[in-house]
């Protein structure tokens, strides 16, 4: 292939068509990524905030920390995700609220990486019929 000056080019060009509102599509797909986000601050970090506050950190693991690690512990009980040493010491009903807190968020997350290539994809024949199925998928999860 030459250009317009006579070079000679290997590369090519693709044109690819959307459909006219694929643009929808993309919207509601970042809205959904963005949605799982804020629902891992709202859900488990309001969980993490009341459950492993400095104070219950400090007074079950603030010495042991400090030895082992040589800085003071930080609130937000990371890197335990609910089941491990900090949260041990919550009582049922903290470790209750919290672990499904983080399945919540878990679900979402796992579901998040199959929603939206299936949107993507779908909506390049289905558009209507996609935008539908994702508006009413960033509103079910929004009530769960």
């Amino acid at each position: 292939i030459r250009d317009s000056m006579g070079i000679k080019s290997n590369s090519m060009s693709i044109t690819v068509s959307l459909p006219d509102d694929y643009g929808l599509i993309l919207v509601i797909a970042a809205v959904i990524g963005i949605e799982c986000l804020f629902t891992g601050f709202a859900c488990v970090g309001r969980a993490r905030a009341k459950y492993f506050t400095q104070e219950f950190l400090e007074k079950h693991f603030g010495e042991a920390h400090k030895k082992a690690i040589g800085s003071k512990i930080e609130k937000g009980g990371y890197p335990d995700m609910g089941s491990g040493l900090y949260a041990d010491k919550l009582s049922y009903e903290g470790w209750y609220e919290l672990n499904n807190a983080q399945r919540a968020h878990y679900n979402f997350v796992e579901q998040v990486g199959i929603v939206i290539p299936a949107l993507l994809i779908a909506g390049l024949e289905y558009t209507q019929y996609s935008i539908i199925a994702g508006i009413v998928y960033i509103i079910a999860v929004s009530y769960t």
